[in-house]
């Protein structure tokens, strides 16, 4: 345990205010802080609508700002950049607290770019480890907000961040980590006893890497950051303990961090014998345990909640030769899967109507979802009748997850079953961007929190809504909700968590 000191200046905590409960408040030097992103600060070349708008927002940060402003930037990126943070900011002024912004994000799916909910996180996570002096939770808090490449060096696995690398002139520094001082460095040390005070004069440098070898200090502390992170967001007091064997654990309830991990963990709940692949996989398995059962819904009270992860296939196979059992964190990984456990491919069609306005030349509406891939090019001319013309405008994939069957559900039930199109504008010769289709009705409302997305519901074909049906009746699983309160306050709903979790 080292003595507390200042850490993570550069995510602009400084900048942010507190209230009453400790939740962080969005000020105007937080949100000037934005603006001097390389992706925001005009260059010399800048048009005079882009300087502009800079120097509008450096002075009232929280002016409105009319779509037509962005519009007349002259570089395309440019005003994809500005689009983009406009959403943003004025996503986090809506809410009461930038805490409050995150768990709105989780719960709706709401879509902004990564780097911009990184960013949230790691200020959320600043303001939660505020009273910290272990550098090992800190340094796995970096996972939470910072992705993470797992390496094996002899007998133990190692959490090394993504941009420490020491090839030059790969990775950008934050602009506030250059205004600070805090130039990135190719050295990268093991944290240890030994490395732990260097910690504090480098944490915004994200420079060292972390055992997560069971049973050492790393993966201990990853727990604790979740413990904390659980208490901050939602006030629930938990102890997150790894373990280092599945076998002979009681799974009442249980969360895979991943579509492999989930698969591990079935077996696992089914009282399947793993094989040497799947063990070599499985690197951890946690245990959440509420200190008040009351947190708990009845039918579960008392019994903890396993977490389990699992390595890519590629590490895995490496640390299977070393017959060593590893974890990596909630989030982070080798690499990224998506947790559907089913994906439907389906084709988009999009209809162009000529304007009636002097605003606009043409109006953009999508019309309907097909099932299939066909081999026609995004935006290929389907057919012209008078004014409108009809456009096949790409393929996506309807993405299922167990944990949203209560949602496909209503939608099926409604009487008037929908899929959810939603289309980004492009500075291209293409008019419009197929970011998602979702038979999810509130993923598919979230998308119109962001930037300026064409969402629009659509009809959802007989074959479509069988085949979700069948993954409803599949893996659908009741869960009542429970309201609790805290303090005379209100806690968010808490549902059961089950194997279907």
């Amino acid at each position: 345990m080292s003595a507390w000191r200042d850490f993570w200046l550069s995510c602009g905590h400084h900048l942010l205010d507190r209230d009453a409960t400790g939740k962080l408040l969005v000020t105007d030097e937080f949100l000037k802080a934005y603006l001097a992103r390389p992706e925001l600060m005009p260059p010399v070349e800048a048009c005079s609508a882009e300087r502009g708008l800079h120097s509008a927002l450096l002075r009232d940060p929280r002016q409105p700002i009319a779509a037509s402003r962005v519009a007349a930037i002259a570089d395309a990126d440019t005003r994809e950049n500005w689009q983009t943070m406009v959403a943003w900011r004025d996503y986090l002024v809506r809410y009461c607290s930038l805490e409050a912004a995150y768990l709105e994000i989780v719960r709706r799916n709401i879509k902004f770019p990564h780097i911009l909910i990184c960013h949230l996180v790691q200020a959320i996570l600043r303001n939660a480890l505020d009273d910290c002096g272990d550098v090992f939770m800190l340094r796995a808090a970096e996972m939470f907000f910072r992705p993470q490449r797992l390496v094996l060096q002899e007998a133990s696995i190692v959490a090394i961040d993504e941009e420490a690398d020491p090839s030059p002139g790969l990775h950008s520094p934050s602009p506030l980590s250059t205004l600070l001082g805090l130039l990135p460095t190719a050295e990268i040390d093991l944290l240890s006893d030994s490395t732990a005070e260097s910690y504090w004069e480098r944490s915004d440098r994200f420079d060292m890497a972390l055992d997560l070898t069971t049973g050492r200090r790393g993966l201990i502390a990853l727990g604790d950051v979740v413990a904390r992170w659980l208490s901050h967001l939602l006030a629930i007091d938990v102890v997150v303990e790894p373990l280092a064997e599945p076998q002979s654990v009681p799974f009442s309830w249980y969360v895979g961090l991943s579509f492999d991990a989930t698969c591990i963990g079935d077996a696992i709940w089914n009282g399947d014998d793993l094989d040497d692949t799947a063990r070599a996989q499985l690197v951890s398995l946690f245990r959440l345990t509420f200190r008040d059962p009351a947190d708990v819904v009845e039918n579960v009270r008392g019994e903890p909640l396993y977490a389990c992860d699992e390595l890519g296939r590629d590490v895995a196979a490496e640390a299977a030769k070393s017959d060593n059992r590893f974890a990596h964190p909630p989030g982070g990984g080798s690499e990224l899967r998506t947790t559907a456990l089913a994906r439907i491919s389906v084709g988009v069609t999009v209809e162009r109507r000529k304007a009636r306005s002097a605003w606009a030349d043409f109006l953009w509406r999508p019309v309907s979802v097909f099932t299939g891939s066909p081999s026609a090019a995004p935006w290929t001319p389907l057919g012209m009748e008078a004014e409108t013309t009809l456009f096949y405008a790409g393929e996506a994939a309807i993405e299922l997850h167990r944990t949203e069957t209560s949602s496909y559900r209503d939608n099926l039930a409604s009487g008037a079953p929908a899929l959810w199109i939603v289309l980004r504008p492009t500075a291209s010769e293409l008019p419009y961007e197929l970011v998602a289709v979702t038979a999810d009705p509130a993923e598919g409302e979230g998308f119109t929190d962001a930037g300026n997305n064409l969402v629009e519901q659509v009809p959802i074909p007989p074959d479509i809504a069988e085949m979700v049906g069948q993954f409803v009746a599949q893996h659908h699983i009741d869960r009542p909700f429970v309201k609790r309160r805290r303090d005379g306050q209100t806690l968010p709903d808490r549902k059961e968590r089950t194997s279907s979790d």
